[in-house]
């Protein structure tokens, strides 16, 4: 096997691994940009997603929330 070459962006900074060179020149390509980092009311909703494959409940804090993942150890449900 032989890894690919990276590719040109106008970006370099916004590279953190090797696969983002790759998505980063395919948004280039289609001049598209790519969107900031997620506040984390975003990141704890797409964690609950993740997690139980269903939206959090209203009255479910992120901090009760953040508090109950910590509290799971790794790898149960």
């Amino acid at each position: 096997m032989k890894r690919p070459s990276q590719p040109a962006v106008k970006s370099q900074n916004w590279v953190g691994n090797p696969i983002d060179g790759f998505i980063l020149a395919k948004l280039e390509k289609v001049q598209l940009k790519p969107s900031g980092p997620a506040d984390p009311r975003a990141l704890i909703r797409r964690l609950y997603f993740d997690l139980t494959g269903l939206p959090p409940q209203r009255n479910k804090s992120p901090r009760l929330l953040k508090n109950r993942l910590i509290r799971v150890p790794q790898g149960s449900r």
